[in-house]
């Protein structure tokens, strides 16, 4: 295993990559926004940074986009992913520290838990800023899983070495996305006021063990706060749909392109269903029930239900086909400069079963192709056009409709799906859909 001193060691080349990385991650997105940032403890304070997980190597870049003062923060991450030397030294590079669990590697793996716990301790007690996952691992949905030992050990630890003189700050934060597998949808951050826990310091020198859960239970209870917590993960697939349908039906119209708003709406229908779920279960299972019916009947159709929410019309149907035909010359443009890149990558995320790990890859992927793919455009187009000044305006072109074609795809898909409902709108099968649908929101709604 390589050397992780000095890790959190001012790095000149990470300071000028950070920037391009983190403009790459944003366009990765249609929106991405930030709210509570005036609660981010000002730089020099120690600070660990703890976060919902649900979508791999997405989750702490996001995090990284919280941070405009030029700090470099260090990661902890579960130590399989560290076997490799080379993927070691990146990793190390990158500003990640590696903590095993007993399933990830054997006891010389796991007795070096406390070797990198004094390590983070040290750099929490100098003033710097570590980044974890409570859950020690990404959940497959959007609910908190329970919180592992990890977390506070390296609190405690960082106060310790201070001789609890250390005011350490645990800044909550949770990530919510439109999308966990593709490009193209939206990403909020939602940043938590600072928890301390200077009150825990006797019960950490009496018996550690209970305080590392005493601290465990007093920082989850923030988080379900900030995030939607679908915590009845039996009728995930339900309550997921009912977050999606009753949402979209209560949202205004100038809302429904705010993904902050839509968050707030969704979270006061999931909360209120898991409370209603305590108050009358049988009722609540109703409404599952209903869901689940409503689930299967639209999973035998073309459409979802954002068509049966925003039915289209012929008109503005083919209008839009019209608009994508116009355009076909610029997706082309963009796809031909572009297929080896995109093949590969949507070749490997194909391997990829865990889908929270989908468009971990579609990120990373063309961030590390793009320098090497642009320079052979480059030379080629330089001995093709004979033009310095043509050649980058050809590529600035091709990066552009990159990005493009992406949301062309996008476009395509939407408008199939609406012609499929529309061919179908007048079918028993829709009518039935539909009545379904309003009967469940209208269930819904007397609960709001």
């Amino acid at each position: 295993m390589i050397n992780f001193d000095n890790i959190d060691r001012h790095s000149r080349l990470y300071a000028f990559l950070a920037p391009l990385i983190k403009s790459g991650f944003r366009s990765f997105y249609r929106s991405v926004t930030i709210v509570g940032e005036e609660h981010i403890p000002s730089k020099g304070v120690p600070c660990i940074v703890i976060a919902n997980h649900q979508n791999g190597l997405m989750d702490p870049m996001t995090q990284l986009l919280l941070f405009k003062d030029g700090r470099q923060p260090v990661f902890i991450a579960r130590g399989d992913i560290f076997k490799r030397d080379f993927i070691a030294r990146l990793l190390r590079f990158l500003k990640i520290l590696p903590t095993f669990r007993t399933r990830d590697g054997d006891r010389n793996d796991v007795r070096r838990n406390n070797d990198i716990f004094l390590l983070a301790g040290e750099i929490l007690k100098k003033g710097g800023t570590l980044m974890m996952y409570p859950e020690a691992q990404h959940q497959h949905g959007r609910y908190l899983g329970p919180f592992k030992k990890g977390f506070p050990r390296i609190c405690f630890t960082a106060v310790e070495l201070s001789d609890y003189q250390l005011d350490l700050q645990v800044l909550p934060i949770t990530i919510h996305y439109s999308t966990y597998e593709y490009r193209g949808g939206d990403l909020l951050a939602v940043v938590g006021e600072p928890i301390t826990f200077r009150e825990l310091y006797p019960a950490y020198q009496e018996e550690p063990n209970h305080a590392y859960q005493l601290l465990n239970d007093k920082v989850r209870t923030h988080l379900p706060k900030m995030m939607i917590d679908i915590s009845d993960r039996e009728h995930y697939r339900e309550l997921d749909m009912l977050r999606l349908m009753v949402s979209e039906e209560r949202l205004d119209k100038r809302d429904k392109n705010d993904f902050y708003q839509r968050f707030i709406e969704e979270k006061r229908v999931i909360d209120r269903l898991m409370a209603f779920k305590d108050e009358n279960e049988a009722e609540y299972l109703k409404i599952i029930e209903e869901t689940r019916n409503y689930c299967d009947l639209l999973d035998q159709e073309e459409f979802g239900d954002r068509a049966l929410a925003n039915p289209q019309t012929w008109g503005r149907a083919l209008w839009k086909d019209f608009l994508l035909t116009l355009s076909i010359p610029l997706f082309l443009f963009g796809l031909v400069h572009h297929f080896i890149p995109i093949w590969l990558t949507e070749w490997v995320t194909k391997k990829i079963k865990d889908r929270q790990l989908k468009s971990s890859i579609r990120f990373a992927l063309p961030l590390l192709l793009s320098p090497l793919w642009y320079l052979i455009l480059f030379l080629i187009l330089i001995f093709s056009l004979k033009s310095l000044f043509f050649t980058i305006l050809w590529l600035i072109a091709a990066a552009i409709s990159y990005k493009f074609l992406f949301y062309w795809l996008i476009w395509v898909k939407k408008l199939f799906k609406s012609y499929f409902y529309l061919l179908q709108r007048k079918s028993d099968q829709v009518m039935r859909l539909k009545k379904l649908r309003k009967r469940i929101i209208d269930m819904v709604q007397s609960l709001l």
